[in-house]
């Protein structure tokens, strides 16, 4: 697949296909680490719940997902029936989508134009929006996660406060 994409696209597909800074593990090492059984986490992939970082020759995924994955099964232990948590998480999946080809799409328009418009050589440039990328990932990530618990924070205050209202 690299090979018909130009160095551009090539370093960044390499990007997106390497296991970056954090290690890959497969299925076994994936339900070692989070606690649960091989069947259940081939259940969410399935449903697309849980995606691997890569799928050739073998699906491979990040070692962070452990924490995910338990902090999934923490809700459950809480009392969340599965049904509920599988819910919200398809419906987090069907939203989170939409925005994530958004930011792509966004990236590509402006910090891959402006890079390729300033770039002195294809090798620079190359290496430029794979800093940027890596960048944008990150700060995308955090933006998007602070400002989830934000919302999640102020809606279960307005509830509260509802609630008790006269």
């Amino acid at each position: 697949m690299s090979d018909r994409l130009d160095l551009w696209d090539r370093s960044l597909y390499d990007l997106l296909t390497e296991s970056g800074s954090d290690a890959s593990v497969d299925l076994q090492q994936l339900a070692s680490a989070s606690g649960l059984s091989v069947t259940v986490l081939e259940a969410l992939a399935r449903l697309g719940i849980l995606i691997p970082e890569r799928s050739v020759p073998t699906p491979l995924y990040n070692s962070k997902d452990a924490d995910a994955l338990q902090a999934g099964k923490m809700l459950l232990e809480k009392g969340l029936p599965l049904d509920e948590l599988l819910s919200l998480a398809e419906e987090m999946d069907e939203a989170m989508r939409p925005v994530a080809a958004r930011v792509v799409e966004v990236f590509a328009r402006f910090v891959r134009d402006s890079v390729e418009f300033t770039a002195g050589s294809e090798i620079e440039a190359s290496q430029r929006l794979v800093e940027a990328y890596q960048t944008m990932m990150s700060a995308t990530g955090e933006l998007v996660a602070s400002h989830f618990r934000r919302i999640l924070l102020q809606t279960a205050r307005d509830t509260l406060e509802e609630s008790i209202s006269p």
